[in-house]
């Protein structure tokens, strides 16, 4: 059960890493072509989905933890 839980964390740790390289490069394009800020709303959801995802896996872990050791006692 663990080895969901971390791989959990780690694919939100590869999204939130692939979301900050998409926000940096498309801010560079953004700043030459002089795009609208809402160019970079989807980036922004991105890392904000990559937060709440390993925030759920933090919660998951800290569940099971508390079934297992309630199970144990």
């Amino acid at each position: 059960m663990n080895n969901w839980i971390f791989t959990t964390i780690g694919v939100g740790g590869v999204v939130l890493i692939i979301s900050i390289i998409f926000f940096v490069k498309d801010s560079h394009v953004m700043s030459q072509s002089q795009k609208k800020a809402s160019f970079l709303l989807p980036n922004l959801s991105l890392a904000l989905l990559s937060f709440l995802w390993i925030g759920l896996a933090v919660y998951l872990y800290m569940d099971v933890q508390t079934q297992v050791n309630y199970f144990l006692k």
